[in-house]
């Protein structure tokens, strides 16, 4: 036979309150008198006629002698404890009292026997139905997850949800199965959170880091099984749904960071095509700006020029100075290199860099306001790294305020 040992707590049975009674019957199930004794039948059925007296079990090779008393209020005088036996297994047993003293001789048990073990079968088959649709439920919640894993369009919240919305019909009552998730600090539930009786978790876990956990539990007190009122087999299965979980949550968390990067490097590559193309046309715009610059002061030089020409001249000399430093300016932003770092000031840097937002700041009604600390001491550091930053954090201001304002630059000596 082969069955896990029973104890009082969970014998479920009408006994009568006889502590002697309950105790031999827990001692006949777990198998701890010796079936060689007169008390068994040749099936390991186990009888007596009359327990108006005090049951004594001699002493055995395996067992120390047993004395069982019993409730003198017991009006039952006659027990038989009748095993459901399939192949190797007992599955259970069939308890018999009677009120009448050897209701039944050992002979007549045995078509009783015969009985118990046709109900046995039909018992054994409906647990073996039972546990396969547990079976089924289990691998249809799994099934879900599968689906949700295909699904990379959905947010982690709805991912979440349909996750919860999956659990209730895979445990045994899902009628009164509560279900949440707490992932991120954040709670998730499809159900207004009612008294938990027990309940069971598995962790979520991403990148060897908790971020939360599953909760499946019961609102009502249930039969103990295997972990509380659970099942191994739901143990295994709230274990696998919380690493299909991770595995989806990390494979989007991933792809997310993916994109990102992608985005990063899609931009890195247009900054390189914007500077090989501010570069080209600063070079062909330097070659005639220098003609014009030159030609301008060379006409300058002439005697005897009206003095409305040696103005007009004078503005053109400025006016393509301005230009070629524009250019420069240009060439130097979009200039794509390794980092190389050099002494410089950081006040004259900053005033640079503004240079080519100032007429932005105005255009959308911005107020550039600029407060410089004139002790600042030298530094190193790449230039054009330190513009970029300058530049990236000005564009922001700008478009942090559609409706104009005022923005404050300032720089300190922190140290």
């Amino acid at each position: 036979m082969h069955y896990n040992e029973i104890e009082n707590d969970q014998i479920d049975i009408n006994l009568h309150n006889d502590t002697g009674l309950i105790k031999l019957c827990i001692d006949v199930i777990n198998e701890r008198i010796s079936h060689d004794l007169s008390f068994f039948t040749k099936r390991k059925s186990f009888w007596t006629g009359n327990l108006d007296n005090p049951l004594i079990i001699p002493k055995s090779q395996n067992n120390e002698e047993k004395i069982y008393s019993f409730n003198k209020e017991n009006k039952y005088k006659f027990l038989a404890l009748i095993p459901f036996i399939t192949g190797n297994y007992s599955i259970g047993f069939l308890l018999m009292q009677s009120k009448k003293a050897y209701l039944f001789s050992e002979y007549e048990i045995e078509p009783i026997e015969d009985f118990t073990q046709i109900l046995g079968l039909i018992l054994l088959n409906k647990y073996r139905q039972s546990t396969l649709h547990e079976r089924v439920k289990e691998l249809t919640c799994l099934y879900g997850m599968s689906c949700i894993a295909e699904r990379i369009n959905k947010s982690v919240e709805e991912i979440l949800y349909n996750t919860l919305e999956l659990l209730p019909p895979a445990w045994q009552y899902p009628e009164i199965t509560q279900t949440r998730i707490l992932f991120d600090k954040q709670e998730y539930s499809i159900q207004s959170y009612m008294d938990i009786k027990d309940k069971m978790r598995a962790d979520i876990v991403i990148n060897n880091k908790k971020r939360g956990f599953i909760e499946v539990g019961y609102i009502e007190k249930k039969p103990v099984l295997d972990e509380g009122p659970f099942l191994q087999e739901e143990r295994n299965l709230i274990e696998t749904v919380a690493k299909d979980l991770s595995l989806i949550i990390e494979k989007k968390e991933n792809e997310k960071e993916r994109e990102r990067i992608e985005n990063q490097l899609r931009h890195a590559d247009r900054m390189v095509t914007v500077g090989e193309l501010s570069a080209g046309v600063a070079h062909e715009l330097n070659e005639p700006l220098g003609n014009i610059l030159g030609f301008a002061q060379l006409a300058k030089k002439c005697d005897g020029l009206p003095g409305q020409a040696e103005e007009d001249l004078e503005k053109i000399i400025k006016s393509s100075l301005h230009a070629r430093e524009v250019i420069k300016k240009l060439m130097f932003f979009s200039r794509q290199m390794p980092p190389q770092k050099s002494k410089l000031d950081l006040n004259k840097l900053i005033k640079d860099g503004l240079y080519f937002l100032e007429s932005r700041c105005t255009k959308e009604g911005i107020e550039l306001v600029c407060s410089f600390d004139s002790k600042l001491p030298v530094i190193i550091a790449d230039p054009v790294q330190l513009n970029q930053v300058l530049v990236n954090l000005v564009v922001n201001a700008i478009q942090a305020m559609p409706g104009g304002g005022k923005f404050r630059l300032t720089d300190l000596n922190g140290f």
